[in-house]
């Protein structure tokens, strides 16, 4: 129930439950049995009529409680508003890439609501939008001619004339030169079947990929950038290079491993930590959970298909406190995962921060939640003994 609710339901009990019962018990009713006993029958209605408007007038600055009361109520939800809104300006302007996000997601917003304004607007005729018949007319008989003629023009200048007579030939004479070149820097994206196992950052899809030209897929720790996909940028210093899965498959290969086999622990003695206030620290933290939860959400999904062999494998190790042993432990038997063999890999190994976290959080959450009821059970058990 919200304050005006509340604030109202509480005015019309006053009114109704608790002041026209006493003054109809203590003055209205006295007064016109001694007025009808005089015979003055006329001074009753007067009578009535001058109570109906003191309720009146009651009424009416009661009502103005409630009416500050929504005032009070709007106050505080505008200042929450307000708080909300400094409170996202400082989380977008500490991190400019999202906030770079945001700003083409609101711009493709008003253009697109600026288009739906101009399409509904504006009409040529009864039943045809001027922005179809702009469509029909200019893009479809100017545009899309002169895109069909330039692509007839490029096929019959570059895929007759320049590919089959001239560089046909000059290939031949190179001996696959020409062809090599066009097929490496142009046509060659393919990645090959081992790259989930054998490529750093595979899960994040660092692979090769073909725009206009072929791109390789970045060295070990940097991933494709998430915006276009063209450029190289540096993981976080907390990311796995290769997923826990791909590292107990390289073992299983008989090949070492790549990088850290989990995520490490977070580091509070750089520079850049020590630098922060509570504030900034507090959000260095939050990034590192944020990052490990992220990091071992897309490694489960994008590994999913390889449990059947990789449970095969766990299933048949033993606890020998080697690294396969470790990586099974970490992959199938932690973070609410148990599978039937995990019995066979138990060891004293620390959780990792999200589950301390967690569980943290849930045991702070239940804390709170039994104070409230042992305070709100001491409260009526105390006004029914006072009763």
């Amino acid at each position: 129930m919200g304050i005006k609710s509340w604030v109202k339901k509480t005015i019309n009990s006053i009114l109704n439950a608790v002041i026209k019962p006493i003054l109809n018990a203590i003055i209205i009713k006295p007064l016109k049995s001694f007025l009808r006993a005089l015979g003055f029958y006329k001074l009753i209605g007067i009578i009535d009529k001058i109570f109906e408007i003191i309720f009146g007038i009651l009424e009416f600055f009661l009502n103005l409680i409630t009416i500050i009361a929504d005032l009070l109520e709007f106050i505080v939800k505008f200042f929450l508003i307000i708080i909300e809104i400094f409170t996202n300006i400082g989380y977008y302007i500490t991190r400019p890439f999202k906030l770079l996000i945001i700003l083409i997601k609101l711009f493709i917003t008003f253009v697109t609501y600026g288009l739906g304004f101009v399409y509904h607007s504006f009409e040529v005729g009864d039943n045809l939008k001027a922005v179809e018949w702009v469509l029909y007319t200019f893009i479809y008989i100017y545009i899309y001619q002169l895109v069909m003629l330039i692509h007839i023009i490029f096929w019959l200048v570059w895929r007759i004339f320049v590919e089959y007579i001239i560089l046909n030939n000059i290939d031949k004479a190179s001996r696959g030169a020409i062809s090599t070149f066009m097929y490496k820097y142009f046509e060659a994206c393919e990645n090959p079947p081992d790259a989930w196992y054998m490529t750093p950052g595979w899960h994040k899809e660092n692979k090769n990929k073909k725009y206009i030209f072929a791109f390789n897929a970045c060295e070990a720790g940097y991933t494709a950038n998430n915006v276009s996909g063209l450029f190289c940028q540096k993981n976080s210093p907390y990311e796995l290079e290769l997923c826990p899965q791909a590292n107990l498959y390289r073992i299983m290969v008989s090949k070492e491993t790549k990088g850290k086999l989990h995520n490490p622990d977070f580091n509070p003695d750089t520079q850049e930590f020590l630098k922060k206030n509570s504030l900034g620290k507090t959000r260095m933290i939050d990034e590192y959970i944020d990052d490990i939860k992220t990091n071992n959400k897309v490694c489960s999904q994008k590994m999913k298909s390889k449990d059947t062999i990789l449970k095969t494998y766990c299933s048949n190790n033993t606890n020998d406190k080697s690294q396969e042993s470790q990586l099974c432990y970490d992959i199938y038997c932690r973070n609410d995962k148990r599978e039937p063999f995990c019995h066979k890999l138990e060891y004293n190994g620390k959780n990792d921060t999200v589950k301390i976290s967690q569980s943290f959080e849930s045991l702070i959450v239940l804390l709170v939640f039994i104070t409230f009821i042992v305070l709100a059970s001491g409260h009526y058990l105390k006004n029914t003994s006072s009763s």
